[in-house]
């Protein structure tokens, strides 16, 4: 033990980063980073295309990191890119373009996405150099403040805000569901990513034609043409717990272009945990939690599907897209953290909710006020 310290000790003393170091080497000064502050760019390129690549400083909750963006993204989320600091006091990153991608390029590239120019901002380059304070957010000491979620952390959960926009739609019932998904893509999909059409023998077929009549009813798909960039995606069911069937979009190749972000889901140990003697316990299911969620029109071309000829899409959240557990069990927390303030015991996992009361009254009290609760939200529980 005293070598292993005396050594620990010799390395300290002579890193080139100690105190008392004996490298002569100027240190250099640290800038202040702020969320928002463009730290690196760079070009991507292939053998087909070349895409410019912002590294922001982003959040997401109590969290920061280093988040890459295109162009594209960018300007769609809510971020205000500034130049970090760290440029203008090093002066040693030089911001360059290929000159064989010139800006003129740059702006055909953008002008040619299917995003709702009034819903977005302009250009980078004609942001104004200084940007609102980014909101407050929550830097635990514990990790275990973090994981617990039980327990409301008093600090809204914005981290869904650059992926759901308002909807603002002429459609009655598309109207209901008032948050529309951006799929964020790590590089987008082509046509190459659709699947040959799976066969169903008769009563399969009869299962699937009912299910499309009830979500065409519903405007959970609708009947489009063939359009420029679109990719087909082949459909599959699955029987449910209850005798019906559940139609999945098949999505693998899909979700392998999306971007992976890492979320915490509440598991059976964390309800264990709310299980005290003599407990009275209810479980409510939210019916089609996943449709009650849109898709932005851009980005629907990607969630197409045929049926005896006949092309469909998605303009609700379908099943079989990796990011949507994520998404819904992010849209349920504040909600839930909402009624856990007001005394009531509950815990989820996606549309699944456990309530738990001390007494037969608390726990009917609770059902009451949580059915209540979401009711007002338009989810419709079982």
């Amino acid at each position: 033990m005293n070598l292993i310290r005396a050594q620990h000790e010799a390395r300290n003393k002579n890193h080139k980063f100690s105190e008392i170091s004996k490298c002569s080497r100027p240190s250099r000064p640290i800038p202040d980073i702020t969320i928002g502050d463009l730290v690196y760019f760079y070009t991507d390129r292939s053998k087909t295309q070349s895409r410019d690549r912002y590294l922001v400083v982003a959040r997401d909750g109590e969290w920061c990191f280093i988040k890459k963006f295109s162009g594209n993204q960018l300007r769609a989320s809510s971020y205000i890119v500034k130049l970090s600091e760290c440029y203008k006091v090093l002066n040693t990153i030089s911001v360059q373009r290929n000159p064989r991608y010139s800006q003129k390029v740059y702006n055909q590239e953008s002008d040619s996405d299917d995003h709702d120019k009034d819903s977005l901002p302009g250009p980078i380059r004609d942001l104004p150099p200084d940007r609102a304070e980014p909101p407050p957010f929550l830097i635990c000491e514990n990790i275990d403040d973090v994981e617990n979620l039980n327990e409301p952390t008093g600090q809204p959960d914005n981290s869904l805000e650059h992926d759901l926009t308002l909807s603002n739609s002429s459609n009655e019932q598309d109207n209901k569901r008032v948050l529309r998904y951006h799929l964020e893509f790590e590089c987008e999909p082509c046509g190459k990513c659709s699947r040959k059409e799976i066969k169903f023998n008769e009563s399969e077929q009869i299962v699937i034609d009912n299910l499309l009549t009830k979500f065409l009813h519903k405007k959970v798909i609708e009947p489009v043409i063939h359009q420029y960039g679109e990719v087909l995606f082949s459909i599959l069911i699955r029987p449910k717990a209850d005798g019906s069937f559940r139609l999945i979009l098949n999505l693998r190749n899909l979700n392998e272009h999306l971007e992976y972000k890492h979320f915490k889901m509440e598991t059976f140990k964390s309800a264990l945990e709310l299980v005290k003697n003599e407990n009275f316990f209810a479980k409510l299911d939210i019916k089609d939690a996943y449709y009650s969620l849109g898709i932005k029109k851009v980005d629907r071309k990607f969630l197409r599907f045929t049926w005896k000829g006949q092309l469909y899409q998605f303009t609700a959240m379908p099943n079989g897209l990796s990011p949507a557990p994520r998404i819904f069990t992010k849209l349920l927390k504040p909600v839930l953290s909402s009624l856990r303030k007001e005394g009531y015991v509950n815990c989820a996992y996606i549309d699944d909710i456990l309530l738990v009361g001390d007494t037969y009254e608390e726990c009917l009290n609770n059902v009451q006020e949580t059915m209540k609760l979401f009711d007002s939200l338009g989810f419709t529980i079982h």
